[in-house]
């Protein structure tokens, strides 16, 4: 730390920070890490700069949340210095709304006002809103004034609303302001919040409080403008005086009647309440003007509800044409007689239907004869792309029904004859025509008669692309209600595809072999709007299509995706259809589009900005850690985070800057998940960028965030059990686990000398009593066991040092087969223990947890490489471990007599000590770089020593 604040004190030179910090970001960083327990107020307040207008990094958040983290022994010197840079004209601070420091200021205001001290600071605070105030700076009214969450306010919060307006009624009089612009300025003259917050839910505050004092504040400031009088303060009973006119509320009769004493010291400025209105003034005609403008009242609303009642008694009779008039009528207000915007919810609720004064009980019968007996008349207006006032009808009557019953039951034919009408009607004046009760419609619609929906889906696709449009009613058709509608989807994909020039074999076979799909579209406008809009629907519907089994639109997208592209139009459908197969299956896809997009980088470009405009969050979301950070390398490579431009000032966003985002959002994404995996990749990329901060503080919060997820209660019993027994050990993790056996293969490799030679093969050697050239010493001859035999010897050994532990130790566990007859990759020792609960009871055993325990001898020729490229990289992910112990069986060179063994020749390549070294670095490095826990162990292994030649 004390380095940190030797680089803090050299940017207080002017000339050396502008040339080495000219944003201030170093120096918010800085105090960010300093500041409040490695640095005091005094010198944190010293060392604060005016900040960057157009740039909110570290150092525009430092500022604004400062405030909040001051103790209270701090406040006078904060608030000495928010004093000092307010009120100096020359301190280089701006305080417009558009500024970070205004957000400071409020910060101060609000700390200061929490404080149990603010009566000693409430004039400062005065002095410095005024000072804003007269600059045209609006100051936010603090948090702590507002109402509490049901809306209610505390006496306490009220009091401190009161002790503030107090300070300012003594700053205005102390200021000599005119006392009217400043009773104004004390009531009304702060910022207006918005009552929906970005960092809060999107659902209005119950109460928000826009004024310091307002209507019910009235009594109150009668009454200082009374202690005022009596004290013989003439300035301050003319603030509180002209308080007193801003907050009175005239159409209240209680303070209407409290106010009139024409001795009162406010009378003066209440006086002009009570005054009476000449009758021919332009105040009185205006009043009357606007009275009439509020009532005005549609002069034909009788005639018209006569007409809606006659309607209804004629479509009660039996007339569904006076039904469907009668509906249409209902959406009419009467005050204007224009059609009301909003008419949704029930037919009984609607305008005209509330005036009417009949309850429509017998509407779902009217409903059911009219779905019964009429039909949408679609083949007069769908082609046309035209709008029936009968098919709305019927529209707006199923919904009625399925209002009360979301389960309605018609024949086959009924849902037939509406299918149109379901498809495109709306109740409102607009409709994205993905409502609720819509998509229920036509999946029923869909189950009973699909062969009318796919003909109506089709006609209405048909005719909005003819037209120019895309035909955005396909949004609530799933293709995998019924075959007819996939069907249905792919005749259109084949018919754009052959529109649009994009030919493919199915395209092909479909136009040769059907001739009744054979121009259906009869062709696309001559225009971009026209082909554009049908390149966007000939994607929506490939979209759609990748959520069912059809092969036709895999053929279509191949031939999209590896056909030639020769046109700007071909360019564009390749990148749509990959797009389309990323956003279906992202995690198979990927390596696809990868390869797509590796020819030709502004190829890539194009489908990560069209990517990231649309599904980055649900192309993100299907990915499997190691492919988010595939895709992270991937798009660091088109848009290098060094050419990263801070977003300054107001502009548009533009495609590649929605790229550039994506790409820094794929590392919250990894953060965020918080699993082994993905703190593994993501240390994988702090190796790859060692200088990308963005990359350590998403490593960071991941690792934190797995810490106290995996993190777990120790039992009671379990502690017991440890001071009963201090060689027990809680087993809860996979490091947990490592200690154990670790220590378990400690002992015994302390204890094998004394039986080592159970590890070595002894050629029994000649030595008679009295040797002779006939009978010579012949040596023993040693050489050791092979590695399966250390593996045998190691796995007996811990099974008996690790008994009672819920501990199973394997040996040669298949954990990646890779034929059917049992060959694949085997570890060599496969340790499984069953962790310790805790005291949660909710908590149950889950899966086991494991450590493999790879062993080499010491003439393996990949004794120096194994640890990382078998051990790591291989049997830990397949076993499903981050967990793994290696062990080099060292056989001491100078006691392995036996001559013609190449494996000595391979073990003299190594030394003991250098070894151990080397594979030490080595799991540190693995650690460092992946989430993988690796110890290194180089067992000796001796024979006795009075064997010795």
């Amino acid at each position: 730390m004390p380095v940190l604040v030797e680089v803090l004190d050299t940017l207080s030179d002017p000339p050396s920070a502008e040339r080495v910090d000219p944003d201030h970001e170093l120096r918010g960083t800085l105090l960010g890490l300093l500041w409040p327990h490695h640095l005091d107020a005094a010198t944190m307040l010293g060392a604060l700069r005016p900040p960057s207008p157009d740039l909110y990094g570290n150092y525009a958040h430092f500022l604004r949340n400062m405030p909040g983290e001051c103790s209270d022994e701090d406040l006078p010197n904060l608030l000495a210095w928010a004093s000092n840079v307010v009120c100096r004209p020359d301190s280089g601070y701006v305080f417009s709304r558009d500024r970070f420091e205004i957000s400071l200021i409020n910060g101060v205001i609000d700390r200061v006002m929490k404080t149990s001290e603010a009566t000693e600071c409430v004039d400062t605070l005065a002095k410095i809103i005024f000072s804003l105030l007269h600059s045209h700076h609006k100051v936010q009214l603090p948090d702590c004034l507002q109402p509490d969450e049901y809306g209610d306010e505390t006496q306490e919060t009220r009091s401190r609303r009161r002790l503030l307006t107090q300070a300012l009624v003594r700053e205005a009089v102390r200021a000599n302001f005119d006392p009217r612009t400043a009773a104004y300025q004390i009531a009304y003259d702060w910022e207006r919040r918005s009552s929906l917050r970005l960092d809060a839910a999107s659902v209005p505050e119950p109460a928000t409080r826009h004024q310091l004092i307002d209507r019910e504040d009235f009594p109150w400031a009668l009454e200082q403008t009374a202690e005022a009088a009596g004290a013989g303060d003439e300035a301050a009973t003319r603030v509180y005086g002209e308080l007193a006119s801003w907050t009175f509320p005239s159409d209240d009769l209680h303070a209407f009647e409290l106010a009139y004493d024409e001795t009162h010291p406010a009378w003066p400025y209440l006086r002009s309440f009570y005054t009476a209105i000449p009758v021919n003034s332009p105040l009185a005609e205006a009043l009357r003007h606007n009275y009439s403008a509020d009532r005005a009242h549609w002069p034909e609303a009788g005639a018209f509800m006569a007409q809606q009642a006659r309607l209804l008694a004629e479509a009660r009779a039996g007339d569904n044409d006076s039904l469907w008039q009668f509906l249409w009528g209902l959406r009419v207000d009467l005050q204007t007689g224009e059609f009301a915007q909003n008419a949704s919810g029930a037919l009984s609720t609607w305008p005209a239907a509330v005036a009417l004064g009949d309850d429509l009980s017998d509407l779902r019968e009217l409903a059911r004869r009219y779905l019964t007996t009429e039909h949408d008349r679609a083949d007069s207006w769908l082609p046309l792309a035209r709008r029936n006032k009968c098919s709305w009808a019927g529209y707006a009557l199923l919904t009625e029904l399925h209002r009360a019953d979301p389960l309605i039951e018609f024949p086959a034919e009924v849902w037939s004859s509406w299918a149109a009408a379901i498809l495109t009607e709306f109740m409102g004046m607009a409709t994205s025509y993905m409502e609720p009760v819509r998509v229920d419609l036509l999946r029923l619609a869909a189950r009973h008669a699909p062969e009318s929906v796919a003909h109506r889906v089709a006609q209405a696709a048909r005719a909005a692309l003819t037209a120019g449009r895309q035909p955005i009613v396909l949004n609530a058709i799933d293709p995998r209600w019924a075959a007819d509608l996939r069907v249905c989807f792919e005749n259109l994909a084949i018919e754009l595809s052959s529109c649009l020039g994009l030919a493919s074999g199915a395209v092909e076979r479909a136009l040769a072999g059907s001739p009744e799909n054979s121009g259906h579209l009869a062709g696309l406008p001559d225009n971009d709007e026209g082909r554009e809009a049908a390149l966007r629907t000939w994607h929506s519907i490939l979209a759609a299509l990748l959520t069912t089994d059809s092969r036709v639109v895999h053929e279509i997208i191949d031939a999209s995706v590896d056909g030639p592209r020769e046109t700007p139009l071909a360019v564009r459908a390749a990148v749509l259809a990959m797009h389309a197969l990323l956003t279906a299956d992202a995690e198979t896809h990927w390596p696809r589009a990868k390869s797509f997009a590796a020819t030709d980088s502004e190829l890539g470009r194009r489908l990560a900005e069209a990517c990231a405009m649309t599904e980055a969050e649900r192309i993100q979301g299907s990915l499997s850690e190691p492919r988010v950070a595939d895709l992270y390398l991937w798009l660091s490579g088109l848009y290098d985070p060094e050419e990263d431009e801070p977003l300054r000032g107001v502009r548009w966003i533009t495609d590649e800057d929605q790229a550039r985002t994506w790409r820094d959002r794929l590392l919250a994404e990894l953060s965020r998940r918080a699993t082994a995996e993905a703190i593994r990749q993501l240390r994988h990329l702090a190796t790859q960028y060692p200088t990308r901060l963005v990359i350590a503080a998403a490593l960071g919060e991941a690792t934190k965030q797995y810490a106290v997820a995996s993190w777990g209660q120790v039992r009671t019993e379990d502690v017991i059990r440890l001071l009963q027994d201090p060689a027990r050990r809680v087993i809860r993790t996979s490091t947990d686990l490592l200690d154990v056996v670790y220590e378990a293969l400690e002992e015994v490799g302390r204890a094998l000398p004394t039986h080592c030679e159970l590890l070595w093969d002894r050629t029994p050697g000649n030595r008679p009593r009295r040797p002779s050239a006939e009978n010579p010493i012949i040596p023993d001859v040693w050489r050791p066991k092979p590695e399966a035999a250390l593996c045998a010897y190691l796995t007996h050994e811990l099974l008996l040092r690790l008994a009672g532990r819920r501990v199973a130790v394997n040996r040669e566990v298949l954990i990646h087969p890779t034929d059917p007859y049992g060959a694949g990759d085997r570890t060599d020792l496969l340790v499984e223990a069953m962790p310790s609960l805790g005291d949660d009871p909710n908590i149950t055993a889950g899966e086991s947890i494991k450590l493999v325990i790879e062993v080499k001898g010491s003439w393996n020729d990949e004794v120096p490489t194994a640890q990382a490229e078998q051990l790591a990289d291989r049997y830990l992910p397949e076993s499903g471990t981050d967990a793994g112990i290696y062990i080099v069986g060292w056989y001491p060179i100078e006691l392995w007599n036996a001559t013609g063994d190449k494996r000595k020749t391979q073990a003299k390549k190594l030394r003991q000590d250098t070894l151990l070294a080397h594979l030490l670095d080595q799991a540190a490095s693995l650690s460092r770089i992946g989430t993988v826990h690796v110890r290194p162990m180089v067992m000796n292994i001796p024979r006795p020593e009075r064997q010795r030649e």
